[in-house]
């Protein structure tokens, strides 16, 4: 293998890790310089030495100084390409300490996320416990009050069976994700069609409204209508 074929080696080496560090670009930059040089001197060497051969005045003396420049560019080259040899060994050393140093930074990103991902499950387990005893809670005292109701008085706010309740539920999650300003795909119950945020009332004053509606309706109770007697008599 030819000097030439020796420094392609090394230098398509360098290529590839030509991201990896800072030692081996300038190197390969001065052997890329001086090979062009010593390609542009052996250009020349065929001519000077026919010209020496012919015994041109001057011409022994050009092929010499030709020699003796391309040997020493030969040498330097050598030379480089050793360094350089020694620079993308330096430079596969900080590539690895880089990755390494990337990767152990990727772990400790996914080991947090990870962490807060598991402690707000903690959280949400909290919170739907809490949940459901309010619901349990809610259709019960609904069912109690409209069993209270007196004799053949039927007002449907009293009545919130617990489907309905559900419903008004799942509203409720809807309109807090919504006001959150994200995560609306990742609940179930979506309503129809587009929802302007702020237009849903918020499942306690819902509820407060039905009983306000409720209690007034028994404080003020309509008499019945005695022609309405007779006609369903």
């Amino acid at each position: 293998m030819s000097l030439i074929d020796v420094a392609r080696s090394v230098r398509g080496r360098a290529l590839a890790l030509r991201t990896a560090g800072k030692a081996a670009p300038p190197i390969e930059k001065e052997i890329a310089k001086l090979e062009k040089d010593l390609a542009a001197l052996r250009a020349e060497l065929p001519g000077a030495s026919l010209a020496a051969f012919q015994s041109a005045p001057g011409a022994g003396e050009r092929l010499e100084a030709l020699t003796g420049s391309t040997s020493g560019l030969e040498r330097r080259i050598a030379t480089l390409n050793a360094a350089l040899q020694a620079a993308l060994d330096l430079d596969v050393q900080t590539l690895a300490e880089q990755r390494k140093q990337q990767h152990s930074a990727a772990i400790g990103r996914v080991r947090g996320h990870l962490e807060r991902r598991d402690a707000a499950a903690t959280e949400l387990m909290g919170a739907l416990a809490t949940a459901i005893r309010a619901h349990i809670e809610m259709v019960d005292q609904s069912r109690l009050a409209a069993a209270a109701l007196p004799a053949d008085t039927e007002i449907e706010g009293a009545q919130l069976d617990g489907q309905r309740l559900s419903a008004l539920c799942a509203r409720e999650i809807f309109r807090q994700a919504q006001a959150s300003g994200g995560g609306l795909s990742q609940f179930p119950h979506q309503p129809v069609g587009y929802i302007m945020p702020g237009s849903l009332q918020p499942l306690d004053q819902i509820l407060r409204d039905a009983s306000t509606i409720v209690l007034e309706q028994l404080s003020h109770p309509v008499a019945p209508d005695p022609r309405q007697r007779r006609l369903t008599a």
